[in-house]
């Protein structure tokens, strides 16, 4: 299974977000939200031509990497330039952002621990900002669901993604969400 949460080890900023990657399948389509600096959340699109076999598009962050085949392997996601991601084991290295702001992040909806209850939430396509919104969520920490919709004016966001549906403020308050920080260093949790 390719959902879950991974470490890229280009982009680790320890004790941060930078080099985080969470990815949901739907049927043959992936939905990948990533993070390189710690701030900002870029939304990549991928396909799938078997059951272990993708291609993610990497052009809306990297024109010229483009699309990019990777395979799925046990607790990894191995890429043809030869990096992987590697698929972080459940755990906690997360806490609540005392000063939160901008909507781009890692919430969590409810107090469960571990990855129970994470979404990760981006504006961004690639490294452009859109009027589109990006949510991975996950309820059970195991099994992770894209939902996109929404659209962003004024410093507010009219969210129906299925998920959640209100206006958000851009100050990191979501309709009962909290919003997360790195507790730690959320990399060191490799399977």
């Amino acid at each position: 299974m390719i959902d879950g949460i991974y470490s890229d080890p280009n982009h680790v900023i320890a004790g941060s977000f930078g080099g985080l990657r969470a990815i949901a399948r739907s049927g043959d389509e992936v939905v990948c939200l990533g993070c390189d600096d710690g701030e900002n959340w870029w939304t990549l699109l991928g396909k799938f031509s078997n059951e272990t076999d993708l291609t993610i598009d990497f052009s809306p962050k990297a024109p010229r990497v483009g699309n990019l085949a990777a395979s799925v392997v046990e607790g990894a996601l191995k890429f043809a330039d030869g990096n992987a991601w590697v698929k972080l084991k459940e755990g906690d290295a997360f806490g609540v952002d005392p000063a939160p702001k901008g909507l781009q992040g890692v919430y969590r909806d409810a107090s469960n621990p571990g990855f129970k209850g994470l979404r990760f939430v981006s504006n961004r396509l690639g490294k452009v900002e859109s009027d589109k919104v990006t949510i991975l969520a996950t309820d059970d920490g195991l099994t992770f669901k894209a939902f996109q919709g929404g659209s962003v004016a004024d410093g507010k966001v009219l969210c129906q993604t299925g998920i959640l549906d209100a206006n958000l403020t851009d100050t990191g308050a979501i309709a009962g969400w909290t919003k997360l920080q790195p507790a730690g260093n959320p990399h060191a949790l490799i399977n």
